[in-house]
């Protein structure tokens, strides 16, 4: 899938190809997003990229692990800069892909189970 956003740190069109595979060169791979929602935006996990045909109109849909769950913050996590997120209540949701607002880099916790890290090493991603 590709989305193509607006850097908010340098304001040119950035473009984020994101996978969701589950045999991407002999091992899974599903990216992860930022989504806009009303209420602000939350990390996700791609688990299935489809569109729909309604009235002759194409329609990019996404089934995504909503990220958005309560997670521990410890005084450590805080003076290293550490964003820890988690999955919610809701196990999938469906949103249109129009939704996403870019790509993010997130990876697996070893240390605390069900728990994931933003890598933060791209400013534009904090910008916002």
């Amino acid at each position: 899938l590709k989305v193509n956003y607006q850097s908010q740190e340098t304001w040119k069109q950035t473009t984020d190809y994101l996978r969701c595979n589950p045999l991407f060169y002999g091992q899974p791979r599903y990216d992860h997003v930022i989504l806009a929602m009303e209420d602000g935006e939350i990390f996700s996990k791609l688990v299935l990229i489809f569109s729909i045909m309604l009235g002759g109109v194409c329609h990019p849909m996404i089934l995504v692990t909503p990220l958005d769950g309560q997670v521990m913050v410890q005084d450590k996590d805080k003076a290293l800069g550490f964003y820890r997120i988690c999955p919610g209540n809701e196990p999938v949701e469906l949103f249109s892909a129009r939704d996403i607002v870019r790509g993010a880099l997130v990876t697996i916790d070893k240390e605390r189970a069900g728990e994931f890290l933003v890598v933060d090493t791209d400013p534009d991603m904090f910008c916002r």
